[in-house]
C-alpha cells in the first residue's frame, strides 16, 4: 500500500503538452487552398446517370469552383494544415 513505483511520479512530473490539431480528413479531401487563399471545392452531381443532363449542364459542371466566403473561414478551420 506504501510503495510508489518510479513510473508514476514520472508521468506527474512531465508538463502537460496541448494536445494536438487534426484536420478533418473529410474536409481534407474535398477542399484544396489556392495560392490567392480561395478555397476549391468540387462540383454536385457529377458522379452518376448524367444522361438526363443536358450538355450545358454537363459543361458547366467542368469549371472549377470556389467556396463562398463566409464558409471559407470554416473550411481552413477544418483543413488546418
Amino acid at each position: 500500500m506504501g510503495i510508489i513505483r518510479l513510473s508514476n511520479i514520472e508521468n506527474f512530473t512531465k508538463e502537460p503538452s496541448m494536445p494536438k490539431m487534426k484536420s478533418v480528413k473529410g474536409a481534407v479531401k474535398r477542399f484544396k487552398v489556392k495560392k490567392n487563399g480561395q478555397v476549391k471545392r468540387g462540383t454536385a452531381f457529377r458522379s452518376h446517370i448524367l444522361t438526363k443532363q443536358d450538355a450545358k449542364t454537363r459543361r458547366r459542371q467542368h469549371t472549377p469552383k470556389v467556396v463562398a466566403k463566409t464558409d471559407e473561414k470554416n473550411i481552413k478551420a477544418m483543413i488546418v494544415s
